[in-house]
């Protein structure tokens, strides 16, 4: 495929479906339970604060002679729902059309959809989690996630196993975050993707096994997680396109006096394998049936920083991550190579007020074919905006979302055109 059909194809793709919001877990079930409000353990719903990071590494307990079902009623059960109706906006440039280029936009009162949880203790030692999100205008839905965690084996809290569907241990939750309209884009990259035989995801849940822990405050703490690595074509072996993962992070906070209260420095690294040759029938690759297997790996490091109030921060983060995959994964004649990152402000002058921006960018070092400019799908976005909690309380939490993103790409375009777009959304942000 030429570069200026695969440059037609991505615009027709991109401007079918701009807004599709992310799953969220913003759990008020919690809350109801141990009768406290969500601000308890959300810095700026989703996102969690220490208190509520230490919740979430001890299998959802507080330790308080709550946390077993057998302590609550019969009535009362962990079910939670969010949804985000609102208005969205699209624009984007260089959308070839048979009058020629034209620059369009689009605006429109969205279809919400929503995330079902359900999530908790079932005993003293094993915790899950199940998201059901979708509902959308097709009407469709699936298992988000779908988890159970034994946890503090033999007393211990640095050996916690969770198996099933479930998030990685990323440095910034791709389901917490604060902003709607855009990916992180370090973690959906890909270069050229409609030519790859591999189509990861590393911001989606993958199905598998973690195996994780921390000291008593998760100052420190680690993940390791194995899983087949989601959306792959699968192996001819006991495990289809297996997918390792590494997660470790450290928290200081020796500076109660000064104006930086608290740093947190992580590291990070995935490695995966996918097949290259199949098996056919009919000419057609047979499921399952994959060998020759090539690999495909993500290693970087994270920096946050949180000033002022640990009740009302403001806080950094920085992450920059280095990717690679095989050649034989697209057909090509070298290694795909890029660099990424992220760079995130969130400032919460009051615990019903955040304010929030990020700057993503994507960086080719090498591209799997000839024909393709060095700098041919670099990418840009900037993302800000703002949330405003209408009410908060043990039951549910309500929240004015505003929220716009600029975000373009290099030479991928009509012609080897770039191509921007930017994304308006407002929207009333809600869990029960």
């Amino acid at each position: 495929m030429s570069q200026k059909s695969r440059g037609v194809l991505f615009a027709i793709v991109a401007t079918a479906g701009f807004w599709q919001p992310p799953a969220a877990e913003a759990f008020p079930a919690f809350a109801r339970k141990y009768s406290i409000a969500c601000t308890a353990c959300h810095e700026a719903w989703p996102k969690l604060n220490d208190f509520g990071r230490a919740f979430r590494d001890r299998g959802y307990r507080m330790e308080t002679g709550m946390d077993d079902p057998t302590d609550k009623p019969p009535a009362y059960w962990p079910i939670a729902i969010r949804a985000t109706p609102g208005y969205a906006y699209t624009s984007q440039n260089n959308i070839q059309t048979d009058d020629g280029l034209r620059n369009l936009g689009t605006g429109s009162f969205e279809h919400p959809e929503i995330d079902i949880l359900t999530g908790g203790t079932l005993s003293s030692k094993a915790s899950f989690l199940a998201v059901i999100a979708g509902f959308g205008s097709e009407g469709t839905a699936q298992i988000e996630s779908a988890w159970v965690r034994f946890d503090a084996i033999g007393g211990n809290q640095w050996l916690n196993v969770k198996v099933g569907k479930q998030e990685l241990d990323q440095p910034r939750s791709s389901h917490r975050s604060l902003t709607l309209t855009q990916d992180y884009l370090m973690y959906v990259h890909r270069p050229v993707e409609d030519q790859s035989l591999l189509a990861f995801n590393y911001a989606e849940n993958q199905l598998g096994v973690e195996l994780s822990g921390h000291d008593s405050g998760s100052h420190t703490r680690y993940s390791l997680a194995f899983a087949d690595a989601n959306d792959a074509p699968g192996n001819n072996s006991a495990f289809s396109s297996p997918l390792l993962y590494a997660h470790v992070t450290r928290r200081f906070q020796p500076f109660a006096s000064g104006v930086l209260k608290q740093a947190r420095l992580g590291a990070f690294g995935t490695v995966g394998w996918a097949p290259t040759s199949f098996s056919t029938s009919e000419g057609e690759p047979i499921e399952g049936s994959g060998t020759n297997n090539k690999t495909f790996n993500r290693i970087g490091g994270e920096l946050s920083l949180w000033f002022g109030s640990m009740t009302t921060p403001l806080a950094l983060t920085a992450v920059v991550a280095h990717a690679s995959e095989a050649q034989e994964l697209y057909g090509g004649n070298a290694d795909a190579k890029w660099t990424g990152g992220f760079v995130q402000a969130e400032f919460t002058p009051r615990i019903d007020l955040t304010f929030f921006g990020r700057y993503d960018w994507i960086r080719h070092g090498q591209q799997p074919f000839e024909d393709l400019a060095k700098n041919s799908g670099d990418r840009d976005a900037v993302t800000g905006g703002m949330r405003y909690t209408l009410s908060y309380s043990s039951r549910a939490d309500v929240a004015w979302h505003l929220e716009f993103t600029h975000h373009s790409q290099k030479l991928v375009g009509p012609d080897g055109l770039d191509l921007t777009t930017k994304q308006f959304f407002t929207g009333i942000d809600f869990a029960f």
